[in-house]
C-alpha cells in the first residue's frame, strides 16, 4: 500500500474509513512505511491523521449550525460522520 493507492481510493469517493476499518493490518503497515525513515514516529503520523480527519468534518458541522431547517441540519451532520468515525479509528489504532 502506498500513497498512490490511497489517492486512487480517494478518487473513487470511497469512505475514508475503508482502510482503517476494513484492513487494520494494512493500515498499520502503511504507517510503518511512512515512519521507516525515522523522521516521524507512528504516534505523530496518527495524530496528524486524526487532526486531518476532524478538520475534514468541520465544514459539514459548521454548515449544520447554520441550517435553516432540522432535516437539512441532520443531513449535514451525517456528512461529517465518516470523518469522525475515521478520527476515532485512527486515535485508537494500535500499531503493534
Amino acid at each position: 500500500m502506498d500513497i498512490e493507492c490511497i489517492a486512487a481510493a480517494g478518487a473513487t469517493h470511497r469512505p475514508p474509513t475503508a482502510l482503517w476499518r476494513g484492513d487494520p493490518a494494512r493500515a498499520a503497515a502503511l504507517v510503518r512505511q511512512l515512519t521507516a525513515g525515522g523522521e516521524f514516529t507512528g504516534a505523530e503520523v496518527l495524530d496528524a491523521a486524526v487532526d486531518a480527519a476532524v478538520g475534514a468534518a468541520l465544514p459539514a458541522l459548521a454548515d449544520a449550525g447554520t441550517a435553516s431547517d432540522p432535516s437539512k441540519m441532520a443531513e449535514q451532520w451525517l456528512e461529517a460522520v465518516p470523518y469522525l468515525v475515521l478520527a476515532v479509528a485512527l486515535a485508537s489504532a494500535d500499531l503493534d
